[in-house]
């Protein structure tokens, strides 16, 4: 995964986005890596084999959609862009629910919370007496 380390300005923004589209023509990404940020640029490569290590949950669903080899388009999360690419998949062993559960929290929290604003949003429209006044004259 290429990210950026910290916020970017707009004229970092738009390199940012060329590198990642150069990016795409190589195979060593980490090589790469160590050329763009001799030039100054807050590009890092993240390299990693656990779902849970992912900084945003976004990510995590664009990368469950890759297959071996394939490379994302530049997908934004948290206001930052991201390139992700599948270089192998392993099937891993099951984990009991005690390791899982937190990690299983964090991916619901969002989901339930929208959920319970949709519900208290509803409750309120059908007990609301909404009016709506005829437009004033000129």
């Amino acid at each position: 995964m290429l990210l950026v380390t910290r916020p970017l300005t707009m004229a970092e923004r738009d390199r940012v986005l060329d590198e990642f589209n150069r990016a795409l023509r190589y195979s060593n990404w980490k090589r790469y890596v160590q050329q763009i940020r001799a030039d100054g640029l807050p590009i890092a490569l993240r390299i990693g084999t656990d779902a849970g290590e992912l900084p945003n949950a976004q990510i995590g669903q664009v990368l469950r959609t890759l297959k071996k080899g394939q490379t994302s388009d530049v997908v934004y999360a948290g206001g930052r862009p991201f390139l992700l690419r599948v270089t192998a998949i392993d099937k891993l062993q099951p984990r009991p629910l005690d390791q899982v559960r937190e990690a299983i929290r964090r991916e619901l929290f969002p989901v339930r919370v929208k959920e319970a604003i949709d519900g208290i949003k509803e409750q309120m429209e059908k007990k609301a007496d909404i009016k709506i006044m005829g437009a004033a004259k000129n």
